[in-house]
């Protein structure tokens, strides 16, 4: 897994035989430039700290260090270069990463749809049919004089029907799940709510989805680039340009 190849390639030759009271903040920070200048990107560096970081915290945890030496380092700069969106192993790492999360099912759905945050957090049960794997994205959610409020898809092509893969499938039928196991009350009923029940608010999404991203020791990005991400898999998957253009519902 995403973990496990920088415990086997990287910390483990390096670091695997210093005691663990023993580690200090310079061996991990001396490791992660020597990765660094070897060529190793900076989001890599950055997802090798986290991933000992999340270890150390553990051991903090249970008493057997003080002090985490890997939150005490600085990871390398982001290469302005580098790619807003994520590969196609970085998004199945972050599909991974949010299992469990309870935001999951969006972000795993967007990865997926590619669609809009608003037309995401928009969509409700009667525009969903797992019969025919197809969704019919005809509203988007919106604040407006500061309410979040359901409005109409206004050009043609933002109105579309989106074909479910297994991935969107699975990822509607455990936002079901859990709306049918909490029991809430959703009177408009939206498929993906925060996790009080209400609607989701793009600040919310926003906090979350970063949060998850760093867990899982990727680059931060808003929920625009899942997006980007989203036609990039397709475009890798086979998709022509004209059938991204019309999941994606851009006019051109």
């Amino acid at each position: 897994s995403y973990y496990e190849g920088f415990i086997r390639n990287h910390i483990s030759p390096a670091l695997g035989k210093t005691k663990l009271h023993r580690l200090a903040p310079m061996n991990v920070q001396a490791l992660m430039n020597r990765l660094a200048e070897a060529g190793l990107s900076p989001s890599s560096v950055r997802g090798l700290q986290a991933t000992l970081r999340s270890a150390l915290s553990r051991a903090v945890k249970e008493g057997l260090v003080e002090h985490n030496a890997a939150s005490k380092c600085t990871p390398p700069r982001l290469k302005r270069s580098e790619p807003a969106h994520l590969d196609p192993s970085q998004a199945k790492t972050l599909m991974d990463a949010v299992r469990d999360d309870h935001i999951g099912p969006l972000i795993r759905f967007a990865l997926a749809t590619g669609v809009r945050l608003g037309e995401a957090s928009g969509l409700s049960w009667q525009d969903v049919d797992l019969s025919r794997r197809a969704v019919f994205v005809r509203k988007q959610l919106q604040r407006i004089d500061g309410k979040m409020a359901l409005k109409d898809l206004k050009s043609a092509s933002s109105r579309r029907t989106i074909p479910l893969s297994d991935h969107a499938v699975e990822a509607l039928q455990d936002a079901k799940a859990w709306q049918t196991l909490t029991g809430i009350d959703n009177p408009l009923g939206l498929v993906f709510l925060n996790n009080e029940g209400r609607s989701l608010d793009p600040r919310y999404v926003d906090r979350h989805l970063k949060a998850a991203m760093v867990r899982a020791g990727l680059r931060p990005l808003s929920f625009h680039k899942l997006r980007h991400t989203a036609a990039t898999l397709m475009v890798a998957g086979g998709a022509t340009l004209s059938e991204v253009k019309n999941v994606l519902g851009h006019g051109t």
